[in-house]
């Protein structure tokens, strides 16, 4: 037992580490474009095209590439019917390439309409560039929908790593743009941005088909749709679709609040969600991603006592590394923006804006987390309706209180990003009501365990603030090298004193491979 326990932590930490390096060339990525565009009407046209096509492709059929290909393909004994499993597996990918194609043909049709539709309040210089980008970028989706299918066949073999670092390749081809191209191109250089996404997302589907088919896996042209596990995944997809909305809606939802407040807004908020998406990305993806295939596994072999653990060490594993990371990021928010941004057409007003969004939408950190665990424990169980049911209700709360505060409130774009945060704690709620209906998860120990973390991270909390205080730096007009040597200062006393903490109360990372 305790040798898997160290191999399920040593793998979700390597997990958690390629998808630092993922991230942090996503980082990287975003820092380039805004030092080169900042806020400007450029900027606000990239934004708003480039989130189209992916936002447009979740709440279509994201989702349930992973939501419904996972639980059917790990229904097969891959040792005794591998040829079936992999069958399906060719079906599903043919599906999503057709469908993702027939999408991409339909966007390319229709950019003027859902420009207008996303962000009604851009003027018109912006619209009509956001037009052109959303042209070039739509094909995306193609080659989102495939790599998703083999992120799932991936996962379902047992490798993870690939899957986590495949992200790596996108972001560095954009960065490789940045450095040898862009300035080639003049004012035409977002034209040049926007087909580097386009090849950097078909460079990474790339990397996923060349070792799977190494490996002796192979897909073929084959179109007959009537196999019927492909018809089990497919009468699941509605649902699951429709449980994945909550955050390609927030998106668009922020983009189109956003488009209606001063300029430079919708590169605002673009930047703080890209800002939060990674920082909690990195810490949830590694947990959800390692324990949704052994869910599945457990729920088709009945054994629910397993299943209703691994539930258990998952909350405790994702509150163990979000909720200080949380206090972290909402006490030195003006210290992570400053790092990542102030630089460039970017100036200290820009900034300044980004951290408040930053904060705000900070506060839905563990609702975030514990609605991607909760979705994959109910698709897990093949209940994607309390997913449904939940992303409906989120979304709704996102829409709703986005307009109230808005509206009536001066908040500016805090308020959009407060909206969502709200969306996301509603969705959260619901969701927790019916995985703990379902299951018999709920125990002393588990409020035990959760208790310990939250007293950690209040001390945690409490170091950080006072290390910023007795520093007491300036950080807009710091500079990057005192900003950077702030933040670290401050993070590591938070750090020290968590895990000392953490020791002291017998709390650790608690989530055990799978034995059989």
């Amino acid at each position: 037992m305790k040798k898997t326990e160290n191999r399920a932590a040593k793998t979700v930490f390597v997990m958690i580490f390629a998808m630092v390096l993922s991230k942090g060339l996503g980082l990287v990525r975003n820092m380039l474009m805004t030092a080169k565009y900042g806020i400007g009407y450029e900027a606000d046209a990239f934004n708003t095209a480039s989130h189209i096509p992916l936002q447009f492709f979740e709440l279509l059929f994201g989702a349930a590439i992973l939501g419904c290909f996972i639980p059917i393909y790990n229904e097969f004994d891959k040792e005794k019917d591998r040829k079936s499993a992999d069958k399906f597996a060719g079906l599903f990918f043919n599906f999503i390439i057709l469908l993702s194609s027939l999408l991409a043909v339909v966007g390319i049709f229709l950019a003027p309409t859902l420009v207008n539709f996303v962000a009604k309040d851009l003027d018109a210089e912006t619209k009509i560039l956001a037009i052109k980008l959303l042209r070039i970028m739509f094909p995306m989706i193609i080659f989102t929908g495939s790599a998703y299918t083999l992120i799932g066949v991936l996962q379902s073999k047992g490798k993870f790593i690939l899957p986590s670092l495949v992200s790596s390749i996108s972001n560095l081809g954009v960065i490789i743009y940045f450095i040898f191209i862009d300035d080639l191109l003049g004012k035409r250089a977002v034209y040049g941005l926007a087909v580097a996404y386009l090849i950097s997302w078909a460079t990474q589907l790339l990397t996923m088909l060349i070792p799977l088919y190494k490996s002796g896996f192979r897909f073929h042209l084959d179109f007959k749709f009537s196999d019927p596990a492909l018809i089990r995944a497919l009468k699941m997809s509605p649902k699951v679709v429709i449980g994945s909305w909550l955050t390609p809606i927030s998106g668009l939802v922020g983009i189109r609040f956003a488009s209606m407040l001063d300029g430079g807004a919708v590169t605002v908020f673009t930047n703080a969600n890209n800002t939060y998406t990674i920082i909690v990305g990195i810490l949830t993806y590694g947990v959800c991603n390692f324990i949704f295939p052994k869910l599945a596994r457990f729920d088709a072999q009945n054994r629910s006592s397993d299943f209703a653990e691994s539930v258990r060490d998952g909350i405790v594993s994702l509150f163990y590394i979000v909720i200080p990371v949380m206090a972290a990021t909402l006490l030195l928010s003006d210290e992570i923006i400053s790092v990542l941004y102030l630089r460039g057409a970017f100036d200290k007003s820009a900034a300044m804006q980004t951290s408040l969004a930053l904060k705000f939408m900070g506060i839905g950190m563990p609702a975030f987390c514990l609605i991607e665990l909760f979705s994959r424990v109910m698709y897990a169980k093949k209940k994607p309706n309390c997913s449904m049911y939940s992303a409906l209700v989120g979304s709704a709360a996102n829409i709703i209180s986005t307009f109230v505060l808005v509206k009536f409130t001066n908040l500016g774009i805090a308020a959009v990003t407060l909206g969502n945060a709200i969306g996301q704690i509603a969705a959260a709620t619901m969701l927790a009501f019916f995985v703990f209906k379902s299951s018999d998860i709920l125990s002393k120990d588990l409020f035990v365990r959760l208790f310990k973390v939250l007293i950690c991270s209040a001390a945690c909390a409490a170091s950080v603030f006072a290390a910023k205080c007795i520093l007491n730096i300036d950080t807009f007009s710091a500079g990057f090298i005192k900003s950077i040597l702030s933040a670290a200062v401050c993070f590591i006393v938070g750090a020290v004193v968590y895990l000392l903490l953490c020791k002291v109360f017998g709390l650790k990372f608690d989530l055990k491979g799978d034995e059989n």
